[in-house]
């Protein structure tokens, strides 16, 4: 996930609340496995902090492998002291119970990959604003792209019923996007993007950062240099001037 990290510029983009954490699950195999839960008392683990939200303490690592870890590879896991939450045949394992230099060694078990610490994010209160943003300018339908017959995927979900309907969205809806940005001078975008709780989820000093520092001062931190996130982000919710977007 570092790694993902270091590389693409992460945004996210109005964000919304949270519930607390979910019972532990202990196994599953499944593409619904969720791990949640585990208070970590008694463990220090210091995760990062990000500019305009704060990283909470915790004592969970995640644990990545060439596939799902088998009993005897867990079973060395909790020789070390870690307690096995969760393990999925994808490639990851949820283990508690250890510190960051503790957790280190689980690399010496054999098809582990990587070990980060896991990471519980909490929005600054102060940054957080509940206004809507404005409308769209065009009925969907409108679009360029989408009148040159291109944005198939929106006929796929029934989107043009849904529009026909009167059903485009309301501008109290808040949808939360995490990609690599988004740029709010695009014209299917302007208006579009609540830049009060937009930001940035790289520290000062990785690739993206910096380009936006350097070349692109008067930019948001939440700035797109990628192209993806603001393709999702109008995807979403468009003024329907290039591309449509599933709200109005």
């Amino acid at each position: 996930m570092r790694k993902l990290l270091s590389a693409t510029l992460l945004t996210a983009f109005a964000l919304t609340g949270c519930e607390g954490p979910s019972p532990v699950q202990t196994s599953l195999d499944g593409p619904e496995a969720v791990a949640a839960g585990a208070d970590g008392a008694g463990v220090s683990t210091t995760g990062p902090t990000v500019r305009g939200m704060q990283a909470n303490p915790v004592p969970r690592h995640v644990v990545s492998s060439r596939g799902k870890l088998s009993a005897s590879r867990i079973q060395e896991i909790e020789d070390l002291g870690g307690t096995v939450v969760l393990t999925h045949d994808i490639g990851f394992t949820i283990v508690d119970g250890l510190s960051d230099a503790e957790a280190g060694a689980l690399l010496d078990i054999r098809g582990i990959t990587d070990v980060q610490p896991d990471v519980t994010i909490e929005r600054d209160p102060s940054a957080v604003s509940l206004d809507p943003v404005a409308g769209g300018v065009n009925a969907p339908s409108d679009a360029f792209f989408y009148g040159l017959g291109y944005q198939w995927h929106m006929d796929a979900i029934g989107a043009p019923a849904a529009w026909d309907a009167g059903r485009t969205g309301s501008a109290g809806v808040t949808v939360a996007i995490i990609d690599s940005g988004l740029d709010d001078t695009h014209a299917d975008l302007v208006g579009r993007v609540d830049a009060s709780r937009s930001l940035s989820f790289l520290p000062a000093g990785e690739l993206d950062y910096l380009i936006g520092a350097f070349l692109f001062p008067s930019f948001p931190d939440y700035a797109d240099f990628n192209s993806h996130g603001t393709h999702v982000g109008a995807t979403v919710a468009s003024n329907g001037v290039v591309g449509a977007g599933v709200t109005d």
